[in-house]
């Protein structure tokens, strides 16, 4: 039954890319609430225009939700956005407008850049709080992010989510599927697969080096990368120059080319030292039933049980995250259960309709 509260969302731009953009493009049309998209935001993101055609792009991005709001009525307005310095000020003008229609507001941060965090307690505190502590609700995807606003004084409910991993849609995913799988196949072809922007913050050299490492005494593993960014030529040209073999860079993949690669891969491997929040492939990838080997980054501390799920590990050393990644390898019976594990864990708790019940209570409870 649908909802007659309507609901508006500032979203990135559906030609952007990135996981947000990915989490509301699934989310579109299963609430039961009447919700709109605004878009707002670099229309190429992660690429922009020169600085003035984005200074003039902001100014008529807000001069549009300023006559949205002005000629419709809203009940609540959500904008995601990650705590960095340009987001912050961009998505404070949205909500400083819409508090002055009286408008409910909750900031789902989807990002948590520590520099930006040190930079807001020790000189804009008072200016953040301003703004952001007017919202009527805000929601996180870690409990390190709630207890920093907590620390902060926010008055009003914090709610720790996560975002969404599709269900496969062609391939037949189930437990017999991944028992077949991850059968004692040690000596076949192994894929690791490293799915991101092509960016040093997300780890692509780090993967590189440490599949390099792990190919001394793991001559039949092999490794996907998908993506694209600013350094996917260094980064093919870095593995050219340093003799690493066995390496596939795919490019962007999207629907049936991201599930062949989901469904061809047997461990995900994500060194990443980026301001994430929930990093969306890593659901993906447990939804798929793969192992996960990663930092902790983000909500993945609260997802991610050490031997059970994957390993995740403080370290940005190659040879040490090469070290944890050869237990998945070398312990094959191990590395079954874990993605039986993955499989129903993210099943049950990630996937849309999921995501979906758990957001309907949210908004239930501040329009209430």
């Amino acid at each position: 039954m649908r909802n007659d509260k309507k609901l508006l969302f500032l979203v990135p731009a559906p030609s952007s890319r990135g996981g947000i953009n990915n989490y509301f493009q699934v989310l579109k049309g299963k609430l039961s609430y009447d919700v709109f998209y605004f878009t707002r935001g670099a229309r190429t993101w992660p690429y922009r225009k020169n600085f003035f055609k984005e200074i003039f792009r902001a100014l008529k991005d807000l001069q549009n939700f300023r006559k949205k709001i002005r000629t419709e009525v809203f009940d609540l307005v959500q904008t995601s956005t990650s705590l960095s310095s340009l987001s912050i000020i961009r998505d404070g003008l949205f909500i400083l407008l819409a508090k002055r229609h009286n408008i409910k507001v909750i900031v789902f941060f989807r990002g948590w850049h520590l520099i930006s965090e040190r930079l807001i307690e020790r000189r804009f505190l008072p200016i953040f709080k301003r703004v952001y502590f007017n919202t009527d609700a805000c929601i996180t995807l870690s409990d390190d992010f709630k207890q920093k606003l907590i620390e902060w004084g926010y008055p009003q409910e914090i709610f720790i989510e996560t975002t969404i991993a599709k269900t496969p849609r062609v391939k037949k995913i189930d437990k017999a599927y991944l028992l077949n799988k991850y059968k004692n196949n040690r000596n076949s072809i192994i894929y690791l697969l490293f799915l991101a922007r092509i960016e040093p913050d997300k780890g692509i050299y780090v993967t590189l080096d440490v599949f390099n490492i792990l190919k001394i005494n793991f001559p039949f593993l092999k490794l996907n990368i998908a993506g694209d960014g600013k350094e996917l030529d260094a980064a093919k040209k870095y593995t050219k120059e340093n003799g690493i073999h066995d390496v596939t860079f795919l490019g962007h993949v999207t629907q049936g080319a991201k599930e062949d690669v989901f469904t061809s891969s047997h461990i995900f491997i994500f060194p990443s030292s980026h301001g994430e929040g929930m990093p969306n492939a890593v659901l993906e990838a447990m939804v798929y039933g793969l192992p996960v080997v990663s930092r902790p980054i983000g909500g993945l501390k609260q997802i991610i049980v050490q031997g059970k799920n994957g390993y995740l590990t403080e370290s940005k050393d190659p040879k040490i995250i090469a070290d944890i990644t050869s237990k998945l390898l070398i312990d094959w019976d191990n590395t079954k259960n874990i993605a039986l594990n993955n499989y129903s864990v993210a099943r049950k708790n990630f996937t849309t309709p999921a995501v979906v019940k758990r957001l309907e209570v949210i908004y239930d409870r501040i329009l209430k």
